[in-house]
């Protein structure tokens, strides 16, 4: 069975992690597997010794940053790839993986048509790591439920991906429109809530929850010392730590102020210059992410905006103590499905006082209870079972 995956990165963000995670475990079970990729570093094209990795090819190199000049006045990407390389992928495919369409890539009127006049005998699977397919352009919706109403006069140009000027309500009819003609179509995300508004909006499609996985081999023989530190160290990370949303700087700040210690993993951290900050910068390689969570106690969560956090995964497969503020992201790992270590909390306060409490201390020392709980995330957010459960989908 041929299986394409198109998406707009390959190699930054958790929705791109997620997706290449899937390519290879699709490949790992003998499926001829490709991978369309928008753009790569710069908004531009890279050389790639992995063949099944495809890169988009366009008129003009630069469009993908001229989508993104355009998309910054009216929020919309006007220009797609070259139609006969993508026509050619998506003939040659039996189940289409979307994953992330937004960001300067492409013109979804130009995709989702060619989806109607070639996915007639073909499975067209959208995979909603965000809200974007449901809102007029937002990918990340905070509480703003103006989607609800049809996204008229909106008032949050500044969301992600930002505008001047707004056409969203146009675009979002447009797009529902557009996607509720595509003919076995099938809507997957790793978060219920996320369901839940699909099918608001798309009440006559298919719709599941599949939960994401990683690549859980890099965890499997990690070493970890739960014996406690002198000074417990927490751990924040981001891809961008400066991404309205992506941390709680006034709590942060405080923690920091208190005299707790945190190590950052990102790029842009506001708080690099802090005494008790420890910056690694942004860290692309898998091997060293890891290493640097197994030297820390705790990982702490407060993004608004994730909607099925990576980073929280990887933190419980590290066996990390998590502390997570309430969010529909953390809410969704922390608490819907199992019972992993860690704390709701919301503000440094509760974080301090925990950090000095009899009852904490025992559990950062408990090898025994710290490896049961990794072993338990290793086992659940394998990508063997994620896998099967996409597959699940091709048969039926």
């Amino acid at each position: 069975m041929n299986i394409l995956t198109i998406s707009t990165l390959y190699n930054k963000g958790g929705a791109a992690y997620i997706a290449k995670t899937l390519h290879s475990g699709l490949k790992e079970e003998g499926f001829n597997s490709k991978y369309l990729v928008g753009y790569g570093k710069r908004g531009l094209k890279e050389n790639l010794i992995d063949k099944d990795f495809i890169f988009s090819r366009y008129i003009f190199p630069i469009i993908p940053h001229i989508n993104l000049f355009f998309h910054k006045i009216i929020g919309k990407d006007l220009f797609s790839p070259l139609k006969k390389q993508l026509t050619k992928q998506i003939q040659s495919a039996d189940v289409v993986i979307c994953h992330t369409l937004h960001s300067y890539f492409i013109n979804f009127d130009f995709l989702f048509k060619i989806f109607r006049e070639e996915g007639k005998n073909k499975k067209i699977i959208m995979v909603a790591h965000d809200s974007w397919h449901y809102t007029g352009r937002c990918a990340f919706i905070y509480d703003c439920d103006i989607w609800k109403k049809g996204c008229e006069k909106c008032p949050n140009l500044n969301y992600y991906p930002s505008s001047l000027f707004s056409i969203a309500a146009n675009e979002r009819k447009n797009k529902i429109n557009a996607l509720s003609c595509i003919p076995n179509l099938i809507f997957v995300s790793p978060a219920q809530w996320i369901c839940n508004d699909l099918k608001v909006v798309y009440p006559n499609h298919t719709i599941k929850v599949i939960r994401n996985a990683i690549e859980t081999s890099p965890f499997e023989n990690i070493t970890r010392n739960y014996q406690i530190r002198n000074t417990i160290q927490i751990c924040v990370s981001a891809v961008d730590l400066s991404q309205p949303g992506k941390i709680d700087l006034v709590l942060i700040e405080s923690l920091l102020s208190s005299g707790v210690q945190i190590h950052f993993i990102g790029k842009n951290n506001p708080f690099k210059e802090h005494g008790n900050a420890i910056d690694h910068g942004y860290v692309s390689d898998r091997e060293k992410y890891i290493d640097i969570l197994t030297k820390v106690d705790c990982y702490l969560f407060s993004s608004s905006i994730d909607i099925y956090p990576t980073v929280l995964v990887d933190a419980l497969c590290v066996g990390n103590f998590v502390f997570y503020t309430k969010s529909k992201g953390a809410l969704e790992i922390m608490e819907a499905e199992n019972s992993w270590l860690g704390k709701r909390i919301q503000n440094s306060l509760e974080i301090v006082d925990a950090l000095s409490s009899g009852n904490f201390i025992d559990i950062i020392k408990n090898e025994d209870l710290r490896e049961v709980k990794r072993n338990s995330a290793l086992s659940f957010y394998n990508k063997t079972r994620m896998v099967e459960e996409y597959t699940k989908l091709f048969n039926n």
